[in-house]
């Protein structure tokens, strides 16, 4: 299985700040100069920046463990050693930071914010800075105090306007791609074809709208359950969705049908009834390969259930009620807007 790119933990260490030095001036004038011995630099900080460029954390996956410079030792003619270069960690927009040892919790939803997480050390004092009038040359320095370490988790929260759900292999990548127009995308007869959440964009062209849809991976019985890491983990990119479409096979088997999808919504309610609580429209793919009766005898079955007047037919492969959808999408999603 792929790691999660959408969460990740980091150890950071800033910079050692440098030491401060034992020096004397001299030169063939003057034989006993005074203490010139200057301060060390200081160690470097390390920064979270948000960058709306970066959409996850697949660039620091391989990094465990992250230094940042360390400040430079001072010199004589009472030179302070060089500040270690503070240190920049792009991270996407909505990103939720988690300090482990303070327990500190951020959230940062704008882009170019810069968050200070870690300070470098001080540095030393150089024997310059012990003279005084009773003594004329110290010779004592300090060294520069140690980084800091701290342990970071950052997660990406993600706020899409759409969510997809499913059982897998239930076509979910295919209308995904149907209502994006995403041509690079896996789509094969075999579960979990998806492994990382795809996020897309729908464009309304009459109304010049954009919504975000995100497709997360088929749903098993189980997934709500802590030990399946595969199917929990993705539940919580539709956490903050305003509406989800639950993908669903056109079947003769009307008990299947009522099955799959107390499934698929048993595990959502025990994962987070938040989830549940959201707005879920379900869609029956394959529209072109049944009978008006047969539509017209599921209708009637879940027009019992909550999804009353919340059931579209669809065709990905003649393209039959896209239109609707796209519609009845553009309808609800428009309103909640004007309301916020």
């Amino acid at each position: 299985m792929k790691k999660d790119i959408y969460k990740i933990k980091i150890k950071l260490i800033s910079g050692k700040g440098g030491n401060g030095i034992i020096s004397f001036y001299r030169n063939r004038y003057i034989r006993k100069g005074g203490p010139d011995g200057g301060n060390g630099g200081k160690g470097a900080n390390i920064y979270l920046l948000t960058d709306n460029n970066i959409d996850s954390f697949n660039h620091l996956r391989n990094k465990k463990i992250i230094r940042s410079e360390n400040g430079k030792n001072g010199q004589k003619n009472n030179c302070t050693g060089k500040n270690g270069k503070s240190l920049y960690i792009k991270i996407p927009i909505n990103t939720k930071v988690k300090i482990q040892n303070t327990k500190k919790t951020y959230l940062i939803k704008d882009n170019n914010i810069k968050l200070l997480v870690i300070q470098g050390g001080k540095g030393g004092i150089g024997n310059s800075k012990f003279k005084s009038s009773i003594n004329r040359t110290p010779f004592q320095c300090t060294k520069g105090i140690k980084g800091k370490k701290i342990n970071i988790q950052l997660e990406k929260i993600f706020y899409n306007d759409i969510g997809i759900i499913g059982l897998p292999n239930c076509g979910k990548s295919s209308i995904f791609k149907k209502l994006t127009s995403i041509k690079k995308i896996k789509i094969k007869k075999y579960p979990f074809t998806t492994l990382n959440p795809q996020i897309g964009i729908i464009k309304i062209k009459k109304n010049n709208k954009i919504f975000s849809i995100v497709d997360t991976p088929g749903i098993i019985k189980g997934s709500s359950k802590k030990n399946n890491i595969l199917s929990i983990n993705f539940l919580k990119y539709i956490k903050n969705c305003k509406i989800i479409l639950h993908i669903l096979e056109i079947n003769k088997n009307f008990k299947k049908i009522l099955k799959n999808i107390k499934l698929v919504n048993k595990e959502i309610y025990n994962y987070d009834k938040n989830i549940y609580k959201i707005k879920q429209f379900l869609i029956f793919n394959k529209n072109d390969l049944t009978n008006k009766k047969l539509i017209k005898n599921i209708n009637n079955i879940l027009i019992k259930t909550r999804f009353k007047n919340k059931i579209i037919f669809i065709s990905i492969k003649k393209n039959i009620g896209i239109k609707i959808l796209k519609k009845k999408l553009y309808k609800y999603l428009n309103n909640i807007r004007k309301k916020n």
